[in-house]
Formats: C-alpha cells, sequence, structure tokens
C-alpha cells in the first residue's frame, strides 16, 4: 500500500494549482539555473527549436559543450522502436498485423491472437514483472524486465501466458520484445537498425545504446535522492530504455519529425507514426505509436518523456507555434517543466529554499506515522527528514522550508509537502499535501 500511496501521489498534475508561475524562453537560462542552486538537479540541458532553428540553454558545470553531453533518455527510446517497426514494416520485413507467436518458439505457446500492433500499442496484455521498489544492486535497474535474457523472456512470457486487452496496459517488456522481433527480421542487432534507419541519416552521432570507453567521459553522472546513481544497462532487450543521447541530437530528431523542411525521413512514416492511435485514461491526451498527444489547457503538443534510476527526459513539439523543447536531466523529473515550456498554462513546479535547523529540532518529528492502510517511519538526519515507508524498501527525504512544513525536490515534478502538528491531544500527527490539495493524514503516538 505504501508504495503504492507514493506512486498515486506522485503520477499527475492536477489542475488546482493557484500558485503557477509563468515565464518565456527569454529568461529560461534563470529558471535551470534557479533549480540547479536549490538543489533540484545538477545538470540541466535545454534545447528550444522555434522556427527551424536551435537554441541551448543550461545550468550546472560541465566537462564538455551541454548540447553535446549524453543522458540516459529512458523511455523516449519507444519512440524510436516505434518508428523503426514502422520502416521496417515498409520495407516489408513483417507486418504490424502479424502474429507475436510467430516470431517466438512454438513451446511458448503464446495467445495467437496477440500482434505486433499490440506490443506498439501496450495493449498486448504483457505484464511487467513486479518492480515496486525494486533496485538491482550491481547494475541498478530499476525495472526487473532491463534484467531479462531472451532465454527469461521466453520462461515468463511461457508462464504468463498474455491475451491481448481493450484498454493500454503500459508495458516496458512489451517494447522489449518489439526490439528483439525487429532483430530478428532484420538480422541486425537494434543499435546497428537505429544508425542505419534513423541516426545515420540525420547525422546523429551521438546517440548510442551502449557509450564506448573513449566516448563515457560526456555521460554524466546520474543522481537519485541527490546521490550518485549507476547507469541503467538493458544489454539483451535495448528496445524500451536502452539510449542515451544528447540535446543536438534529439532536437535534429524533433525537427525531422515536424519541422516542413526537407528531411531525409519518409514522411508517410512519419505521419503514421504521429497519427492518433489509442486513448489513454488521462482526458484530453491521446497516444500515437510512439508519442502522446497533450490537448489540455487549451494547448495541443506531442511529448515523450523518460526516467531511468538517475536522469530524466523529456521532448515535445507545438506544430501551430513551430516551437519544440528538448530537457535533459541527470536527477529529478523535467516533465512538468516541459509542459509549461510549450502551454505555459500548464501548472509549473514550485520551487522551495531550505531553512536553517538542527538534527535536534528534527529529532522532533520522528515516530511512526499511520493509519489503517499506510505506516510511515520518520527518521531526523542531519539537514533533512528521511521517510520510509513500513515493510517496503522506500526512501524519500523531505527538507525544511520552516519550522513545520516540509518538501520534497524529487517527486516527479510534483508540489509534495509536509506538514507537521506536535501537540494534537497527546497525538503527533503528519499532513500529506499534492500540489496543494491534500492528500492523507497520519497521526503518531506522543
Amino acid at each position: 500500500m505504501g508504495s503504492r500511496f507514493f506512486t498515486s501521489l506522485i503520477g499527475s498534475l492536477t489542475v488546482l494549482m493557484s500558485f503557477a508561475c509563468r515565464f518565456s524562453f527569454a529568461n529560461v537560462e534563470e529558471e535551470l539555473k534557479k533549480r540547479v542552486d536549490l538543489g533540484y538537479n545538477q545538470h540541466l540541458v535545454v534545447g528550444e527549436i522555434s522556427d527551424g532553428k536551435t537554441s541551448f540553454y543550461h545550468a550546472g558545470d560541465f566537462l564538455f559543450s551541454p548540447e553535446n553531453t549524453l543522458f540516459e533518455i529512458g523511455s523516449i527510446t519507444k519512440l524510436f522502436t516505434a518508428h523503426l517497426a514502422l520502416i521496417l514494416e515498409a520495407e516489408g520485413l513483417f507486418n504490424l498485423g502479424d502474429s507475436v507467436a510467430s516470431y517466438l518458439p512454438s513451446w511458448i505457446e503464446i495467445d495467437p491472437k496477440m500482434q505486433i500492433h499490440h506490443l506498439i500499442t501496450h495493449t498486448s496484455g504483457i505484464k511487467d514483472p513486479d518492480s515496486e521498489n525494486y533496485v538491482h544492486p550491481r547494475t541498478g535497474n530499476t525495472v526487473r524486465a532491463a534484467e531479462f535474457t531472451i532465454a527469461e523472456l521466453y520462461t515468463y512470457l511461457k508462464k504468463e501466458h498474455p491475451s491481448p486487452v481493450n484498454k493500454p496496459l503500459y508495458s516496458n517488456l512489451g517494447y522489449g520484445l518489439l526490439g528483439y522481433i525487429l532483430e530478428k527480421v532484420s538480422g541486425k542487432p537494434y543499435e546497428r537498425i537505429l544508425k542505419d534507419k534513423l541516426l545515420a541519416p540525420l547525422q546523429m552521432e551521438s546517440t548510442y545504446v551502449n557509450v564506448s570507453q573513449s566516448t563515457k567521459n560526456r555521460l554524466v553522472q546520474g543522481t537519485n535522492m541527490g546521490k550518485s546513481a549507476p547507469y541503467w544497462n538493458l544489454s539483451h532487450l535495448p528496445g524500451f530504455a536502452s539510449l542515451k543521447s544528447t540535446a543536438k541530437d534529439l532536437a535534429s530528431y524533433l525537427d525531422a519529425l515536424f519541422s516542413t523542411k526537407n528531411s531525409p525521413l519518409n514522411k508517410e512514416i512519419i505521419a503514421k507514426l504521429c497519427a492518433p492511435a489509442f486513448d489513454l485514461e488521462i482526458p484530453g491526451v491521446v497516444s500515437t505509436y510512439g508519442l502522446t498527444i497533450d490537448k489540455r489547457f487549451d494547448g495541443e503538443f506531442y511529448a515523450a518523456a523518460g526516467t531511468t534510476l538517475g536522469f530524466s527526459s523529456f521532448i515535445g513539439f507545438d506544430i501551430k507555434r513551430k516551437k519544440g523543447i528538448i530537457l535533459l536531466t541527470d536527477a529529478s523529473s523535467v516533465d512538468s517543466l516541459g509542459h509549461h515550456f510549450l502551454n505555459s498554462n500548464f501548472p509549473l513546479q514550485k520551487l522551495y529554499r531550505t531553512c536553517e535547523t538542527s538534527k535536534k529540532e528534527l529529532a522532533l518529528y520522528e515516530g511512526t506515522y499511520s493509519n489503517n492502510e499506510l505506516a510511515i517511519s520518520v527518521i531526523a538526519k542531519e539537514d533533512c527528514l528521511e521517510f520510509h515507508v513500513k515493510g517496503e524498501p522506500l526512501m524519500i527525504e523531505f527538507w525544511p522550508m520552516d519550522r513545520k512544513t516540509f518538501f520534497s525536490r524529487y517527486l516527479n515534478g510534483e508540489n509534495t509537502t509536509v506538514k507537521f502538528n506536535l501537540g494534537r491531544e497527546k497525538q503527533k500527527e503528519l499532513s500529506l499535501f499534492s500540489n496543494g490539495q491534500l492528500s492523507i493524514s497520519l497521526q503518531s503516538p506522543e
């Protein structure tokens, strides 16, 4: 229950934020610098495409030019995988209507009704292995599917025997399987297909599945909760979250998708990639084969986002305004920032400054706070409080903004705060707020 609560707490933006601010690209560097100065991010790069011209902004100390610095881009990889699938289909190597079973050993006995297009639209019914609070001790992967070998994938599919579903069920493993099928039909590794079909034509020379030793010094160190995080390594199923890229390369790709100028990419395939394909359970948002179309807050733009253990990324494009955005960082989510850049009606995460306090003062808030469904242990550190969900290895840090109110920097771009009441009839009370709205209250005996 605990981690599901925090998942729901950080999972979506609410429209009830009265404190959303506005800014333009005229002061974007000021906003980025503020995020770094306040400890929300260590490195940030923004690429802005406007009327066919690209400009780059950054904050943080970079060893190389920011636009050429490498970041993990997580699930933005899925956009490239979907694009490759449409290219190989156009070349006649397979059909989106093909049964997935025809590309797997017969002993798996997978549902023959499952087709390749089900993998692209997250309707295959393939559930990701339980990854709740999972962190692999060696690789740092937070998604169990990332550890699967092909043999383990086969065993898992035989055991689960998934069937197509009517509503999207987000599946990393489904896209991992899609990437594997692309390798089978082409006879080439995923990275080679990607280079031949997309990277080389667009002169994207800094996008990789595997970063060579000579290039690793351009890869930023990712962070999680302010601490260094291991890089992800998806060697067996690279199709869902394996890519590392730069703001410059992603700007080239985004411009090729949406620019009206001549592009080496097939326009019919791009149109298919960007056409509405299925509805999501979010009012105002639909999904294409590799992107979302967001029509909330009286706007409309295409977007894709990705997260790994130590990185966060966002790309988007507003066709009417001919404006695109690329955001790459090594820490806290930048989704809300990306949405705001493309449509200033979207709420922008409020940034807080910590107030000075002592561990002795912080110790006043220690204890176990609970209700019938959830228990959180609060532990005082030197400059913050650690929240541990009872029974699960989930820890979130909260910093003081005043003597009774604390905030988190790392909850997916949300404004999450905690208020304590230490004098309520022999009980201490903890109240969690998300975007200004009360989420839950917990009590602790004195």
